[in-house]
């Protein structure tokens, strides 16, 4: 006679193409240029805004030397280059939404099971595709907490970003960890968790997560909300005995943190564009140096036009996508609630409505932004993230504030 199954969740897991060893050398070309643009991304930010000097100069040489190789083999197949570089992004296209298909239809989903073996044992079971089965014999008496944690999920060959999902980990005593079920919803989750305490009355914990309630991991800086409340900060507050609203405010300082997420997050498409054409710049140069020790007569031009026609709408696509990120980060979060409810909106556009009575917590995440979690047995919301770390906690501790202002 079987184990009786106690509690069944499941795993996202993207899995390799059947295409993928076709399109390897593509993907090796993406981890290159994307590789050299977060270590240029990272030098810019650390030297010419912060002062600081890289330290890893060995792993800045190597990418240079690949770079003058790619550049001199770019030069010497410019005629096929404009046709590689659009059958990159056909390939490249094509595989994300083919692994955004998959992820959409649970294709990738694993179950993960948990039976009942009896006098306080119970048994984790996992099983990848091709791989023999993992199990776990646990004790409840083992388990310290169950983790909510929030994780990007990347798939297809390129390996790009496919979607969020909230993961919940039973946490032992010993640091250990054992996945039990990843939801699309922070909801989902929270009431599958909730679900799993009938069995054990543990803490449940928002990993990374800072709060003044018992779902933070990390409590809020009483020391640091004073200061920054004094300091011109980016949020402000009007209050009333009848209602409350917390908005965002733009300070100059503001501009630099959003000029580097914006770099961050849609600056590769254009550093991809004017790369290729300074290789092929710097790739004549090489051949010309390398022709000049065999004895050959060079003489080097520098092209007056950095783009061509055949770049100028990537170019227009790549900067649009740019000026709407930017756009995205720098819109307003209102907060407006009093003792019935609490609405959320971004400019004027209302993206939530919660019962003030119901909200169970007000968290600030860490990963994978950091986000305002507001949230309720029902449903929650999710305020996206400020410019600057400090104006996220000083959001939260406002909300905090008031929330508790009118539940009482």
């Amino acid at each position: 006679m079987s184990d009786p199954l106690l509690f069944q969740g499941k795993s996202i897991y993207p899995q390799k193409s059947v295409y993928a060893l076709l399109i390897f050398p593509f993907v090796q070309l993406k981890k290159l240029f994307q590789s050299l643009y977060s270590f240029l991304l990272k030098v810019m930010w650390a030297e010419l805004i912060q002062g600081k000097k890289k330290d890893n100069e060995l792993a800045g040489l190597f990418l240079f030397f690949m770079f003058l190789s790619l550049s001199w083999f770019s030069y010497l197949s410019k005629a096929y280059f404009p046709l590689i570089f659009t059958l990159f992004f056909i390939i490249w296209y094509l595989d994300y939404n083919f692994a955004k298909s998959e992820y959409r239809k649970g294709k990738y989903t694993i179950p993960i099971k948990i039976t009942d073996k009896g006098e306080e044992r119970l048994l984790w079971s996992f099983a990848l595709p091709h791989q023999k089965p993992l199990q776990t014999e646990l004790n409840w008496g083992q388990i310290r907490a169950l983790v909510i944690d929030h994780r990007s999920i990347y798939g297809g060959s390129f390996q790009e970003k496919l979607g969020n999902v909230w993961q919940i980990n039973l946490q032992g005593f010993d640091g250990s960890e054992w996945i039990i079920d990843e939801e699309k919803t922070v909801t989902q989750a929270f009431n599958q968790v909730r679900l799993f305490t009938q069995w054990i009355d543990v803490p449940i914990i928002f990993r990374g997560s800072h709060g003044q309630n018992n779902y933070a991991e990390y409590p809020l800086d009483p020391d640091l909300i004073k200061f920054l409340d004094r300091a011109k900060p980016g949020v402000q507050v009007q209050t009333n005995q009848q209602k409350w609203h917390i908005y965002s405010v733009w300070r100059l300082r503001h501009s630099w943190a959003l000029i580097k997420q914006i770099f961050q997050d849609s600056g590769f498409i254009l550093f991809l564009l004017v790369m290729s054409k300074v290789m092929l710049i710097s790739g004549r140069i090489i051949d010309g140096v390398i022709k000049g020790f065999q004895g050959d007569v060079v003489i080097l031009e520098v092209p007056n036009n950095l783009f061509s026609q055949w770049t100028l709408f990537p170019l227009f696509i790549a900067i649009t996508i740019m000026v709407y990120q930017g756009w995205q980060l720098s819109r307003v979060k209102h907060t407006y609630f009093d003792q019935n409810c609490l609405k959320v909106a971004i400019d004027n556009q209302v993206i939530g409505k919660l019962n003030t009575a119901e909200i169970k917590a007000v968290l600030l995440l860490a990963n994978p932004d950091a986000e305002i979690l507001i949230l309720t047995p029902k449903e929650a919301i999710i305020i996206p993230k400020l410019q600057t770390k400090e104006d996220n906690q000083l959001y939260l501790h406002y909300l905090q504030q008031g929330i508790e202002y009118f539940q009482q």
